[in-house]
Formats: C-alpha cells, sequence, structure tokens
C-alpha cells in the first residue's frame, strides 16, 4: 500500500503518531523575561544612574547586561529610538564651541535633526531676542 502512495514507512508511522490538529508555531529565538514596558525602564534607571549626560544604545545595552538584564543590542536601540532617549540634550551654542563653527546657523544646519524640537527652540531664543517689532517676523 506504501509503495502505491509513495511514502516511506517511516514517513507514514511518522504522520501516524502526530495529531490532527497541529499546534501553531512558538515564536523563535530565546524567550526574554522582559516585556518592552520593564526594559524601557530599566533603560531610563540605567541612563538617570549615570553619571555621564546623554548616553548611546551602547554603553545602556552594556550595563543592561552587567545588571543581569538580557537583551538585544537591536532591541535597546530601537526602544531607545522610539522614545526619544538617544538625543543627548546639548544646546546648539554649546556643540557650535566644541566642532570651532563660527556661527550657531552652521551647526544647526549640520546637527539640527540629530536633536529633536531642536529648531523649535533656537526659533523661539531668536524671536525672545528680538525686540518685539521684529517678533511677528520669525513666529508665525
Amino acid at each position: 500500500m506504501l509503495k502505491a502512495w509513495g511514502l516511506p514507512r517511516s514517513t507514514f508511522h511518522e504522520r501516524r503518531r502526530r495529531p490532527l490538529c497541529p499546534r501553531p508555531p512558538a515564536r523563535r529565538g530565546p524567550k526574554t523575561r522582559y516585556s518592552d514596558e520593564d526594559l524601557l525602564a530599566e533603560i531610563q534607571r540605567s541612563i538617570q544612574e549615570s553619571p555621564f549626560h546623554g548616553e548611546g544604545h551602547r554603553k545602556v545595552w552594556a550595563r543592561l547586561r552587567v545588571r543581569e538584564v538580557r537583551t538585544s543590542m537591536r532591541r535597546v536601540l530601537r526602544l531607545m529610538r522610539e522614545n526619544d532617549l538617544l538625543a543627548s540634550g546639548a544646546q546648539l551654542a554649546q556643540v557650535q564651541q566644541l566642532l570651532g563653527h563660527s556661527q550657531v546657523g552652521l551647526t544647526a544646519n549640520l546637527y539640527g535633526h540629530v536633536v529633536p524640537g531642536a529648531s523649535d527652540a533656537i526659533v523661539q531664543e531668536l524671536a525672545d531676542a528680538l525686540d518685539p517689532s521684529q517678533r511677528g517676523l520669525l513666529i508665525n
């Protein structure tokens, strides 16, 4: 009979042994103990405990591993990006001085995209610096 079907005996008996309704496949890879919310709380705690201002995802990931929080570096990067934790919060004037740029506008053009909301803050600072008669030119 199996020859007519073209099945080896081992395949026939294996299929007979299996249940009729196969269970859905489980998620591949290691199972994590931390949900995204728990891991985000650990990341924020790591950033707050750090003596440095503005941490990259690699340092945060390394600190998490020291504290026995096992996760992938890509997941730490994703969570930090989603929650705007990668921005260092440095003022553009400070960055200008460090890089030796002659004007803040040059620094803002080159690095303004890195810090979310930085351009809004710069426009507001310029508006505050101008006298009230010229404020309407910047803020509409």
